[in-house]
This record gives structure tokens, C-alpha cells and sequence, in this order.
């Protein structure tokens, strides 16, 4: 770049210093003096400005001029006509040295610090210039050296680039520059162009999100700023007044003039725009719309939209009146919100593969398939957001937050289970009471002991019926205790106060005990029990017989694929057939037919529905938090257009009123069930009741034979 200045202020030095009309090759020095100064006539030295060059630049072809109307004033041309010439040379000097002026307003109003400029004349005042401004870093080139170098006009760091070329040379720089992504960060000032390329090329693809700007001028020292741009390929170019320059900081009554006649700035489609929508930065007043609101009118773009049927989310219905398919649906809603707010046409497709998409056997599926194959511009649904798909799309700005679980059918009927009578209790407090009838037996024994040898050693006849029946309390008094507990009662009662006191103690703890057990056992049997048996994968993976289902093509797979979730994956979801399908619907039809079948699904989604809110229950564990956005190709120019107007809905609250439509409260379940007892809730019972009897007649069998056995022994020994 260094070796480019010095060619470039070469050239200029050649230009300008000269002698009698003849220009010289000469240095820096020679033109100035030690310190870069220009030398006056009076010999002291002239700061090198940009009006000095334009002063010096001037007499020099005013020389030039006089010498080439030859000796003595032959050829001499008339002073209207020289006055007319050197009128012109002036203006045009003037002209590019406010243009230079109007750069630098740019850079400082934007915040930009670096300055590329394609050019082919006027080097002797723009480099100059260039030279003297200090904090801005800057390149020149030929208009042909686009041409050579189209790898330069990629965007290496934001900045402004200055195109002073002609037609041709603009139209190619411009065309490169879009390839390569080259106008979307950088600003690029159009300044070289007698005709504007709305009109002398139309049809020039200027992406919507670049930032174009064309200078106007009805004299040299006002310009206007007219950006242009295209809805679309193929479209023809849309303009609009940004800015208005003056040289001058004092021109009030023009101002005023202006403001009040839009016609004035040469852009009639901006009447409307008034002085309280402007901002005044220096020289320059600057319009305060935003980009987007500016370019929001893309009437003739017509968008493929790829899209599956979803629940709430998005799905497909033919409209009659239209005569399309409509996507419908929350996503469906805001896409329909910013077709009327901008203007454009679409229609839908539906991914072959019917996925979200995922990246299997070398290439995406689904709807992600669709848009980098080319055969849609943009999905409309709830696509998630995953690192892998961020590597091949563009997302929107969020539209939808999801969380998701894991959902299965409860296993109803738990009453006819061999645990439905000691499910009332924890096992803590089963461990606790058995415990506690010990302890009580054990002291009752101990009482009762104490009171026969109490009795004993008094030996009174009278006291032997009293005695024996303590000593019965004490060969009873586990069978006691548990009648106390149960509130059955015993047919005798102690003549001793210590044991009523703890008879009596044993059958308030039976009060409520019993209470309890009942009150609970009677819930557990005419109650169907909602509860899942697990709350996270880890419980589901140690349930015997239990598989997971997941929709395929979705975040799920790519989710369960990955290292953190792998052993799940090989253990509930790869070995069995029907655990990955197309859709939710499938999902639940076969969690419907299996007890032990759990699939994850979306948690805001399902509890809106009878199915998802009360025939199938969630466990606790959230398995993932989701973002859902349109996914575009990447770098599609029509991203930051949409984005705003999402974000413009957003702080509107409008797409807090969709969300209420399509996610409202969850449903209302009817109250729980309340089944009567039958067969089936008693069935334990019952199963303990034959068994007990079954018992009984084995040990009276048993009973019966030993007593003939003896009655036999006795009759022989008799």
C-alpha cells in the first residue's frame, strides 16, 4: 500500500507541478517545500490543502489553455468563451473536493475507519486529501483492477468503499462484490455515475440487505444520497432518499426551501418524509427510519416455504377461497403476519421424507434438505435450533420456546397388584408398627409376669382363678396387642390398673392407625392410580421390558445420538423396531397400546389436549429446553428483513396474543376417576381369604389325624 501512495503522489506531482504547460516528472519536494508545504509566490510557504490544489490544478490548465492558443494572440479566443472553460475546470475541481469532504462526513457519521476507493482520474485531489486525514485507513485502486482482483471485494473489515468508475466498471464491481458477499458489511458510495443504475441498469441484483448509496447532485456543493437495492432476483432496482449534504453549515433558506418541497432532492417517492423523521449529523442530515422499514415493500417476491403438519405448531389445510394450501398454526399465524406486513406471495411444500431434518448417510433430510437443496427459500415451522443444523442454515430470531419430556400411560388398576394392601403405608412406617406390636407385647407379658408372682406369693385360694387368668394375658399378649390395635377387644379385662392403663393406651394408637389404614386402602381402591413408574431416563433404563419412542428426523435423534445420551439411545430407543417414527400421532397410538411404552414429546404441546393432559402422564426430568425459529439458507439477504419484523411484533405484543390463541391454559381435566369396588380392587383380599382358609383346613387336618394317632397309642397301651 505504501509503494501504491507514493505512485499515485508521483503521478500527481507530475501532474500538477509543471513549467510553461509542459508537465515534468518531479518529487515531492520539488513541488513543496522541506515539510510537505506548498511554496507562494512571495517565497513563504502555503499549507497543501485541498482548495490549494484545487487553485493550483486550475492555473496550471489555465496555462496549459492560454499556451495551446498560440504565440501573439493568434487563435485568441473570445474572453466569454475563456471565462467559460475555466468556470467549468473550477466547478469540476470543486465538485470532487466536496465530494471528498462528504466522504469523511460519511466515515464519521457511520463509525467507519477504513476507506477503499476505486478510481482512474482525479488522483491529484483525492490522494492529497487521503494524505492529510488522519485516523482512516485507506486503498486505492484502478476501476480495472476488480477486474484481476474479484477476490478483493470480499468484505475484509467494515468499512465505506468509494466507486468512481464508469458505468461498465460500476455494474461489474457491484456484481463481483454481491457474489462474494461483498455488500453486506461493507457501505458502499456510488459517485462516478452520470445516470443513476435505476435507470441505466435496472435489472442489476443489488441484495436487500446490502447498503448501496448513489450521490446526487444538482450542484457541487449539495449532494443527496439515493440507497438502492432489490427485492429479488430478477426484480427491477427500488431507490430511496437517505441523506442530504451541504458544504455549507449556514444555508438555512435552502434548507427550508427543501423541507418544505420534497420535489427539490430529485426523489418525488419521498413527500412524505418530514424534518422530525431526520437527523442532523455535521454537514449531513440523515434519515431516521430504519433500514427495514425503508425496504419492507417486496411485492412480486414469491417464497417456496417448507413445512410438515405439527400440533399447534404448524400445519397444512387447502384454503378454498384462495385457492392454496395455507399454513396454519402458530408458525402459521406469524408467517401469514409478515406476508401482509411486506407484501410477498408464497406457496408450500412438504418435505418428501416427511422429517424435520438430520444429517444421515452424508446428506440432511427433511425440510433442512429442502432449503439447501434449492427446492425451498425457507422452512416455516418449528425448527430447532442445534449446533449442526447452525452449520448449514440460518436461523430467525426465536418465535417459540419448547421443553421436552418424557410421557407414557400410567398403569391404571394397581389395585388388583399383590402390594394393594400394604400401599396404604410407606415401608418405614410397616418396619415401625411391627416394632411397636413387639415392644407392646413384650411389656404386656412383663406386666402380666409380675402380677402372677405377686399373686403367688400371697397362695390365698381365692386368687388362683385371678391367677390364671394373668397368666393367660401373658400367653396371649401378642394376639392382645394386635386386637387392641385393630379395636377388636378381648373378652376379659385386668383387675390391675397398670395393664387397663396400657390396654387402653394400645387401642387409642389402634384409632388411628386403623383410621388411617382405612381411609388410605379405600382411596388406593376406587382411585385409579396416575402415577408413572419412573421420573428420569435413569429410572426408565432399569425398568424391565420398557422402550422409548422418539420422532425421527427430529432434534430428538440428533439429541440421543450424541455422547451425553448415548446408553440410552443403544438401550431403550436401537434395539427395538417401532421406538423411531415420523410423528407424534404414531407416538401416542402405540403409548396407548403399552403400558411399557414412553416417547418424549413436547410438554407445552401435549398438556393442550385430553391425550397429552390426562391419558398420558410426564415425568419430572426435562430432557431438553428448545428454541423454535424459520430456518433460511445461509446468508440470505431476506434474514435480517424478517428479523426485524419479528422483533417489531414481538415488542408489539402481538406474538404474545398468538401464543395465548394456539397456548392457552392447559386442559382441564375432569377429577379423578372414582371406580366401584369390585372384583378387581378386592381381588388380594379375596386371594388372602382362600388362602387362609386353605390353612386353616390343612392344619385342622393335620390336627385331626395327630389326635386320632394319640387316641390309637392310648388304646393299645390300654
Amino acid at each position: 500500500m505504501v509503494g501504491l501512495r507514493k505512485m499515485l503522489l508521483t503521478l500527481y506531482v507530475s501532474q500538477v507541478c509543471g513549467h510553461n504547460g509542459k508537465t515534468e516528472t518531479l518529487t515531492t519536494r520539488n513541488c513543496a517545500g522541506q515539510d510537505g508545504n506548498r511554496l507562494a509566490e512571495d517565497g513563504s510557504e502555503k499549507p497543501l490543502t485541498p482548495q490549494t490544489i484545487i487553485d493550483g490544478k486550475f492555473f496550471m490548465d489555465a496555462i496549459a489553455f492560454n499556451a495551446s492558443a498560440g504565440e501573439g494572440g493568434r487563435g485568441v479566443r473570445s474572453r466569454v468563451s475563456q471565462e467559460t472553460q475555466v468556470n467549468a475546470i473550477l466547478n469540476e475541481r470543486k465538485l470532487y473536493h466536496n465530494l471528498c469532504l462528504l466522504t469523511l462526513d460519511v466515515l464519521d457519521a457511520f463509525g467507519l475507519t477504513f476507506l477503499t476507493i476505486y478510481t482512474n482520474d482525479h488522483l491529484g485531489i483525492i490522494v492529497p486529501w487521503l494524505s492529510q486525514s488522519s485516523g482512516i485507513m485507506w486503498d486505492i485502486s484502478p476501476c480495472s483492477f476488480a477486474a484481476t482482483r474479484a477476490s478483493s471485494l470480499a468484505p475484509r473489515k467494515q468499512g465505506l468503499t468509494l466507486v468512481l468508475c464508469e458505468l461498465n466498471s460500476t455494474e461489474y464491481i457491484l456484481s463481483k462484490a454481491a457474489a462474494v458477499g461483498g455488500l453486506k458489511k461493507q457501505l458502499w458510495l456510488l459517485a462516478g455515475l452520470t445516470h443513476s443504475l435505476v435507470t441505466a441498469s435496472p435489472q442489476l441484483y443489488l441484495p436487500i440487505d446490502s447498503m448501496v448509496l448513489e450521490v446526487r447532485s444538482s450542484r457541487e456543493d449539495k449532494f443527496h444520497l439515493h440507497e438502492i437495492w432489490s427485492p429479488g432476483r430478477g426484480m427491477d432496482l427500488h431507490q430511496g432518499h437517505l441523506a442530504s449534504w451541504r458544504a455549507s453549515l449556514f444555508q438555512q433558506q435552502e434548507e427550508k426551501e427543501e423541507e418544505a418541497n420534497p420535489e427539490a432532492r430529485g426523489d418525488p417517492t419521498d413527500r412524505t418524509e418530514s424534518p422530525d423523521t431526520e437527523t442532523r449529523v455535521g454537514r449531513l442530515t440523515i434519515s431516521n427510519r430504519p433500514k427495514y422499514e425503508r425496504r419492507r415493500d417486496l411485492t412480486g417476491v414469491h417464497f417456496v416455504a417448507t413445512s410438515i403438519s405439527d400440533e399447534r405448531a404448524h400445519h397444512l389445510h387447502y384454503d378454498p377461497v384462495l385457492g392454496r394450501q395455507v399454513i396454519g398454526g402458530y408458525f402459521g399465524d406469524v408467517w401469514e403476519l409478515l406476508k401482509a406486513e411486506l407484501n410477498f406471495t408464497y406457496t408450500v411444500i412438504t418435505p418428501a421424507d416427511g422429517e424435520y431434518g438430520s444429517y444421515r448417510n452424508g446428506s440432511w433430510t427433511g425440510m433442512i434438505g429442502d432449503v439447501l437443496s434449492g427446492r425451498a427459500h425457507v422452512v416455516v415451522a418449528h425448527l430447532s435450533q442445534t449446533y449442526s443444523r447452525a452449520l448449514v442454515i440460518d436461523f430467525s430470531s426465536v418465535l417459540l420456546k419448547f421443553s421436552y419430556r418424557i410421557f407414557a400411560q400410567p398403569h391404571g388398576g394397581s389395585a388388583a397388584s399383590w402390594t394393594a394392601y400394604t400401599r396404604p403405608f410407606s415401608t418405614g412406617l410397616w418396619v415401625g408398627l411391627v416394632l411397636t406390636l413387639m415392644v407392646l407385647a413384650t411389656v404386656y407379658a412383663a406386666v402380666s409376669h409380675c402380677y402372677c408372682l405377686m399373686l403367688a406369693r400371697a397362695a390365698g385360694r381365692g386368687l388362683r382363678r385371678s391367677i390364671t387368668t394373668y397368666r393367660e394375658w401373658k400367653r396371649e399378649c401378642p394376639l392382645l396387642v394386635w386386637a387392641a390395635i385393630t379395636q377388636q377387644g378381648w373378652p376379659t379385662s385386668p383387675d390391675a390398673g397398670a395393664l387397663r392403663v396400657l390396654f387402653w393406651m394400645m387401642y387409642v394408637i389402634g384409632v388411628v392407625v386403623a383410621a388411617s389404614y382405612s381411609a388410605t386402602l379405600v382411596s388406593f381402591l376406587t382411585v385409579i392410580n396416575d402415577q408413572l413408574p419412573f421420573e428420569s431416563l435413569e429410572d426408565l433404563k432399569k425398568l424391565p421390558k420398557f422402550r422409548l419412542g422418539i420422532q425421527k428426523g427430529s432434534v430428538l435423534e440428533e439429541l440421543f445420538k450424541s455422547q451425553k445420551f448415548l446408553e440410552y439411545w443403544e438401550t431403550l430407543i436401537e434395539p427395538y423396531s417401532n421406538t423411531v417414527v415420523k410423528t407424534y400421532t404414531e407416538l401416542r397410538a402405540l403409548a396407548l397400546k403399552s403400558n411399557n411404552y414412553a416417547y418424549v414429546g413436547s410438554f407445552e404441546v401435549q398438556i393442550l389436549d385430553p391425550v397429552g393432559a390426562c391419558t398420558m402422564k410426564s415425568a419430572r426430568q426435562h430432557l431438553l429446553f428448545n428454541d423454535g425459529a424459520l430456518g433460511w439458507p445461509q446468508g440470505s439477504p431476506y434474514l435480517q428483513l424478517f428479523d426485524h419484523f419479528i422483533n417489531k411484533f414481538r415488542e408489539s405484543g402481538l406474538l404474545k396474543k398468538l401464543m395465548d390463541v394456539w397456548y392457552p391454559r392447559p386442559y382441564a381435566c375432569p377429577g379423578q376417576p372414582v371406580v366401584a369396588l369390585g372384583l378387581q380392587q378386592v381381588f388380594t383380599a379375596f386371594v388372602l381369604l382362600s388362602l387362609g382358609a386353605g390353612l386353616s383346613f390343612l392344619l385342622l387336618s393335620l390336627e385331626k389325624f395327630i389326635i386320632q394317632c394319640r387316641t390309637q397309642h392310648t388304646q393299645i397301651q390300654v
